[in-house]
Parts: structure tokens; sequence; C-alpha cells
């Protein structure tokens, strides 16, 4: 059997998302190791330290609906790690900002987990990384996969 470019760039195609599944999933390990769900970190990590951020700003930054926003927030909101406050200036609206101890446990583990997703790739050489990146990105721009 003859092996074409067109079986090599689709057996291309299968090995990108297989990996990708399997750095998703071990992410997602990690993550459930330290206490989280993917999306309640993801709310963690963008609500910067002393920031009180609209439910409407916080739903863009980590490109979720409103009504899965308010479900995580009301979550981490039990845990005592963001507190709803009311806007200063528009009583119709409620901002979230970390609590202390939301500081402190956002901190220990966005720190945790990037330590972990550092160790996936520390068997791989820098130069390899870079190549890596590189090609990443050139697959990106050639295939306009960025513009969606």
């Amino acid at each position: 059997m003859v092996i074409t470019i067109d079986d090599i760039r689709l057996e291309c195609y299968s090995k990108l998302l297989r990996f990708s599944w399997r750095i998703r999933k071990r992410a997602r390990g990690n993550l459930y190791e330290l206490g989280f769900a993917r999306n309640q970190y993801s709310v963690l990590k963008h609500i910067d330290e002393g920031e009180a951020i609209t439910l409407s700003e916080l739903s863009h930054r980590v490109s979720r609906g409103r009504s899965n926003i308010t479900a995580l927030v009301d979550s981490l909101e039990e845990r005592e790690l963001i507190r709803r406050i009311p806007d200063k200036s528009d009583r119709r609206v409620i901002r979230v900002e970390l609590t202390e101890k939301g500081e402190n446990v956002r901190a220990e583990t966005i720190e945790a987990h990037e330590d972990f997703i550092r160790s996936m790739f520390k068997d791989i050489d820098d130069k390899e990384i870079h190549s890596l990146i590189e090609l990443l990105e050139t697959m990106d721009e050639r295939i306009g996969l960025s513009k969606f």
C-alpha cells in the first residue's frame, strides 16, 4: 500500500487531536486534584487581585454565558473565594472580587497548575519546544484557524 501525502495529512490531524485531548485530560485531572473544575479555575484566574469585575466582563474574559458564570460564581462564593459586591455607581450592576482567602488560593493554584503544565514538557529540550511553537504558529496562519 502506497502512503500518500493526503494520508500523512490525515494522520497529522489525528495525532494533533489525540495529543490535544490527552493534554487537556491530564490538565483537568491536575485541576481536580487541586480542588477545581476547569471552569472554576478559569474564573479564578481571570479575576485579578484587587479587581472588582462585573459578571458581564467576567463572562467575556472566560468565554462563558452569563447563566454559566452565575453558577460558577455561586460555587466559588460558597467556598468563600470570591464575593459579590454592588457597583458603586449603578445599583443594578453586581461585581465580583476575590476574598483574601481567594487571593491566596488563586496564587497557590495558578502556581501549582503552571508547574504541572511545565512538568509535562520537561523532557522536551528548548530547541524542540521552540520548533514546535513555530510549526504550530505556521500551521495556524496557513490553515486560518486563528480567524475563528
